[in-house]
């Protein structure tokens, strides 16, 4: 009769148990996936990367090395390259300006939890704009080459972007949403307007979808 007594309670005392056990290893499950990228960043020094997108409102390669600070803080130099080829219409002039140049940037990287970041940037920046070219030929050969409208400048400035950075062992993929990118201060220009180069230096830039990938270590 006791043991009839004590059966309810044993049974309710093992199911209390088991469901107990089964709540944390869900929780411990749960919390492994979700930090993955974060965890797998424990440890590292270094990074490099390779990237193409949209920078400075223009397509840009460049080639990014970062410095791990911890787990969620990085330093990063980058050097892109941007550059939008002249195009030519059948009597010879280009169908809209053409950009040419680099860029040099410092930036510090955040991250929030597993992959998500925000990057502050400053930047040193060499361009060379171009409104149109005409091209003369002669029997189908090119004789001379007018440049109307050429800015060159150099300028700094700084940018915020944000995006997400996914890390494996030694794998890492990443992409920059967004972004905008300003100029504080024009070093040099060469133009015949000045007041042009100003104002393309000084306007304001997009980041876009800019990807890359590479190495951790």
């Amino acid at each position: 009769r006791d043991m009839k007594k004590l059966l309810p309670i044993i049974i309710a005392s093992m199911a209390f148990n088991v469901a107990a056990a089964t709540n944390t290893t869900s929780t411990e499950i749960v919390r492994t996936t979700v930090n993955e990228s974060e965890m797998n960043r424990i440890d590292k020094e270094y990074q490099i990367t390779l990237n193409l997108g949209i920078a400075y409102s223009l397509p840009v390669t460049g080639i990014k090395a970062g410095k791990f600070l911890d787990e969620n803080k990085m330093l990063e130099l980058s050097f892109l390259s941007f550059k939008d080829d002249e195009t030519e219409d059948e009597y010879g002039y280009d169908e809209g300006p053409m950009y040419d140049g680099s860029a040099l940037e410092v930036s510090y990287k955040q991250f929030e939890r597993n992959s998500f970041y925000y990057q502050a940037t400053a930047y040193y920046r060499d361009a060379t704009t171009i409104d149109s070219i005409t091209t003369s030929y002669i029997n189908g050969i090119m004789v001379d080459k007018d440049y109307d409208g050429k800015v060159s400048f150099t300028d700094v400035g700084v940018g915020i972007k944000i995006g997400n950075q996914w890390h494996w062992d030694n794998f890492t993929i990443g992409c920059d949403w967004i972004g905008i990118t300003k100029s504080i201060a024009t070093l040099s220009e060469d133009s015949e307007d000045n007041e042009e180069s100003r104002y393309i230096a000084a306007s304001t830039q997009t980041t876009l979808l800019n990807l890359y990938l590479g190495a951790s270590f």
